[in-house]
């Protein structure tokens, strides 16, 4: 098996990769650091329901008026049909990025993945990847002079109307990822101080 580092580092000696979307035309090979976010829709296949009542349930602000009622059905019905996907988010410098990813590719299971992390995945990550798509701005193609026919043309506006919904939103970026990784010395989160309880003598974390 080729080290992906070896890859990289061929890569980079060539000139190929690039620290910035700035710049950068489609089929460009990127680095940059990133926050990385995994929604694995397979794994939430029988728990949208729960889920979707949860947070209307929660009380936080805002969770009725996002979610009304009378449409739970629907998009129940329409998150179940979705491929069992896993979307990838990541926070860069540059961009909000997205892409889909293959279990296959991972070195760990997506569901420990999200029974250890959740949906945001600890620490700062390294992600190479081939920039595919632009941002848009969310509206369907206009196809007026390209009609396929009108089943066509709806289909298109169905597949449209998918991803917009539930695949890569309309102002980022969306992209093939090459490399996820981090360095082997780890990350460790910022630790709260300790202070010395004056009652019990037992030390306390600060607030």
């Amino acid at each position: 098996m080729v080290d992906t580092l070896e890859v990289l580092s061929r890569l980079t000696a060539l000139s190929l990769v690039r620290d910035s979307l700035a710049g950068a035309g489609l089929g460009s090979v990127i680095l940059t650091d990133c926050l990385l976010r995994i929604i694995d829709f397979a794994s939430m296949d029988n728990l949208w329901e729960p889920g979707i009542r949860i947070f209307m349930a929660s009380g936080q602000q805002g969770a009725q008026q996002t979610v009304i009622p009378e449409v739970v059905p629907t998009i129940l019905e329409a998150l179940k049909a979705v491929p069992r996907a896993i979307h990838a988010h990541f926070l860069t410098k540059d961009a909000y990025l997205w892409s889909s990813l293959q279990p296959g590719s991972l070195t760990i299971p997506v569901t420990d993945l999200t029974l250890k992390y959740g949906g945001t995945v600890s620490g700062r990550w390294e992600l190479l990847y081939l920039l595919d798509a632009w941002p848009d701005t969310g509206e369907p193609p206009d196809v007026s002079g390209w009609s396929g026919g009108q089943m066509i043309d709806g289909i298109l506006s169905a597949m449209h109307g998918l991803r917009t919904l539930m695949g890569r939103p309309a102002g980022w970026v969306g992209i093939t990822p090459l490399m996820i990784f981090r360095s082997t010395a780890g990350w460790l989160p910022t630790l709260p101080t300790e202070k010395q309880d004056d009652s019990s003598g037992a030390p306390r974390a600060s607030g």
